[in-house]
């Protein structure tokens, strides 16, 4: 359980934070948002995996954020940018020996996309850059989809509740799709299969499942599913079997959702 809590908090948690502060500091490439991201996720789920608590992760997200920053703005200290690509060395795959850096060698520090004079004057403005906002409404663009399933399907299909529903649709904002569907898809997963275990309690001798190796296959259905879309389908066609088994109809899909679903 303490692990599910630690995985929860850091893909809730580096997203939306590194995503904020690269926006502020005028960072607009996507590749380099992702770059950074990893670099602080990596960081984090290395330390958990060393016995770090959420408690010990929260104090640790913040400090890496700020050698981030101190990364982006060039005011990193020399010996702390150096143990900082220690980090990042041992959270990559291994580089040939002909791309190693010497000890010599200075560090180079990436460049922000906006001078640190023009991202300062964004910061204190409170205005977004241009290319900012237009990545917001990217993400905002590219979300729009799955938040109406969220709000809409989802809770008619009583595998959301509607308080549920709007957690989630909070906890993209800001946030790639595929970091956080694979949390959603699993609530789904154990509603849905709650739901169909009730119904067959329920009804012993009408559900349509009524061998093992029918319930089995149904468990592997619901377990195999990996999006939201693909969670909605099945959801469909279950409660269509149900339909079937019962009655011996052919209620469509939008008649069941008017009707009382049988869980």
């Amino acid at each position: 359980m303490q692990d599910h809590k630690i995985r929860e908090y850091i893909s809730i948690n580096v997203t939306g934070r590194v995503f904020v502060l690269c926006a502020k500091e005028g960072i607009t490439s996507t590749s380099q948002i992702r770059k950074y991201e990893k670099q602080v996720r990596d960081f984090l789920e290395q330390k958990a995996r060393q016995g770090a608590d959420i408690k010990a992760l929260e104090q640790l997200t913040s400090e890496r954020l700020e050698l981030l920053r101190q990364e982006i703005t060039g005011q990193l200290p020399e010996q702390i940018h150096h143990d900082v690509e220690k980090v990042k060395l041992t959270a990559q795959p291994a580089h040939p020996v002909a791309e190693a850096v010497e000890p010599s060698e200075k560090t180079v520090v990436s460049k922000p996309a906006l001078s640190p004079k023009k991202a300062a004057k964004a910061a204190s403005s409170g205005k977004k850059s241009p290319e900012v906002a237009s990545y917001q409404e990217k993400l905002s663009f590219h979300r729009k989809p799955v938040v109406e399933l969220l709000k809409k399907e989802c809770v008619d299909f009583h595998l959301l509740t509607a308080e549920r529903a709007k957690y989630w649709v909070h906890h993209l904002s800001g946030r790639f799709i595929e970091d956080v569907e694979p949390d959603i898809v699993s609530e789904l997963s154990d509603t849905l299969l709650k739901n169909v275990r009730t119904y067959m309690r329920k009804h012993k001798k009408q559900h349509p499942w009524q061998s093992p190796m029918a319930r089995e296959q149904v468990r592997k259905d619901i377990a195999s599913t990996k999006t939201i879309k693909g969670m909605l389908t099945l959801t469909s066609q279950i409660l269509w079997e149900i339909r079937q088994s019962s009655r011996g109809g052919n209620t469509g899909l939008l008649g069941r959702i008017r009707n009382k679903l049988p869980w």
